[in-house]
């Protein structure tokens, strides 16, 4: 059975750019001789374990291709331009990821390219038989989490305030969790179909849209919760010193 993974880094890290004084892209960015990036992280933890990786750029798209030619030409990638990275969502790019899977595969991972976490509870959720979502150990802040509910009705939402303001659950719920932003699909076909649905309302979205399509449909039963030992989001410059610091200690 065939396995693919898509990693998105189509936007304009504009915080981490904020925090360097430089147009930078944090998946590519390196601060020493050690060469080790976000994404040459992310390609080196799934290179094993996935027979496709697609990855779906935007900003500084030719940046990113040519350090991809330069470091991992052995690898068996795609490269998918968002030509709409600026005006639309990060739906989109994880449309344009998923409109890109080979029809022959079966399973499908999506990580967002500015994670890392530790590879224990990675190789969980790859070995996994079931639907999984993620969750991380850090607190529920409304500026910047990913909040995940399961309803009275064992139904999975998603809720996020791209205004980062505040977060609110309209309905009772039996479980609530800040989401570790990683995701394994087991019916890559019925997240094909959807697609078919959307328009540019989707498209100017966030990528939780396709999420939450195809985790309402499916039994509670058949989705595994994994939760990360070790979680990290990169969105300054601090945030990649810890990000590495954690990495090349060792874990």
């Amino acid at each position: 059975m065939k396995k693919t993974v898509i990693i998105t880094i189509a936007g304009i890290s504009s915080r981490f750019s904020k925090s360097t004084g430089k147009d930078i892209h944090k998946a590519i960015y390196s601060d020493d001789n050690t060469n080790w990036t976000t994404l040459s992280h992310q390609l080196n933890l799934v290179k094993d374990d996935f027979q496709e990786i697609i990855i779906v750029t935007g900003h500084q798209h030719e940046k990113i291709k040519k350090y991809l030619e330069s470091n991992f030409s052995n690898l068996p990638y795609k490269i998918i331009f968002n030509d709409h990275y600026i005006d639309y969502g990060s739906c989109y790019s994880l449309i344009l990821g998923i409109n890109a899977v080979s029809d022959d595969s079966r399973e499908l991972l999506f990580l967002e390219g500015d994670l890392i976490f530790d590879t224990t509870t990675y190789k969980k959720i790859v070995e996994s038989t079931d639907n999984v979502i993620t969750s991380n150990n850090q607190l529920i802040n409304s500026k910047t989490s990913v909040v995940f509910y399961v309803n009275e009705k064992k139904q999975l939402n998603y809720i996020y305030d791209t205004n980062h303001n505040l977060l609110q659950i309209k309905e009772p719920f039996l479980i609530i969790g800040n989401s570790g932003q990683v995701w394994k699909f087991i019916n890559v076909d019925r997240l094909k179909k959807n697609l078919k649905n959307y328009g540019l309302h989707e498209y100017c979205g966030t990528n939780l849209v396709p999420i939450n399509d195809y985790y309402k449909v499916t039994k509670f039963e058949d989705i595994k919760i994994i939760e990360f030992k070790h979680w990290y989001n990169c969105n300054t410059i601090d945030d990649f010193k810890k990000m590495k610091k954690y990495i090349l200690q060792g874990e």
